[in-house]
């Protein structure tokens, strides 16, 4: 995949500041933070994926995002001053440094430029969530279905999302992107593998994407 500027500024940020990081592993669905926590630091992914979840108030678990390997995650809460607004949770066995600054002017103290870089990643995830929401008040849930395969496919195809999975990242039932996948399938779009989705004609996908 293409490196963006947000990924360049997070390797950059990573140099400056990886002497004052605390290496860890969490195996596979282990929770690295809870929602409603207090932000002892926040953490750089160097391996695997992580997911943010948060619940609703009927009970329902959302996916709102998702990490890959040169993501730092968890900063956004130590800026506000804020608990964790949802909880953090390897998908695979992962490697993260952990940074324990429990105040973010510590951080500035050593890092000056800490926050023209924070504000790069902020500004990459507010962009994505107004797309994101734009998407979910004006778009078919067909359209939403697609749009969601289409972003994990390309972004972190290497991962086996689940039905479910795909429901929580685009807001739909998984009885609905079940049925919407099984279309897929005969359309010769997807294949059906375990549990989980296959994309077998990515520029189909796209097209049928665009074309919503």
């Amino acid at each position: 995949m293409e490196q963006t500027f947000s990924d360049l500024a997070a390797r950059q940020l990573f140099d400056l500041i990886a002497p004052y990081g605390q290496q860890c592993s969490c195996g596979q669905r282990e929770t690295i933070y809870r929602e409603g926590d207090s932000p002892p630091g926040f953490y750089y992914l160097q391996s695997g994926l992580v997911s943010l979840h948060k619940l609703s108030a009927s009970g329902k678990q959302r996916l709102l995002r998702i990490y890959s390997e040169n993501s730092f995650f968890g900063y956004r809460s130590l800026i506000t001053r804020e608990r964790y607004h949802g909880s953090a949770i390897a998908l695979k066995p992962c490697m993260v440094l952990f940074f324990p600054f429990s105040h973010i002017e510590e951080l500035q103290q050593k890092v000056p430029d800490v926050f023209r870089y924070l504000a790069t990643f902020l500004c990459g995830e507010l962009k994505d969530a107004e797309l994101r929401i734009f998407r979910t008040t004006s778009a078919t849930m067909k359209q939403r279905v697609l749009d969601a395969l289409a972003y994990l496919h390309q972004h972190h195809g290497h991962y086996p999302w689940t039905y479910r999975e795909v429901g929580e990242f685009c807001g739909g039932e998984t009885e609905t992107v079940i049925r919407i996948c099984n279309q897929l399938k005969k359309a010769g779009v997807l294949k059906k593998e375990s549990r989980h989705w296959k994309v077998m004609d990515e520029q189909k996908l796209l097209e049928l994407k665009d074309s919503q």
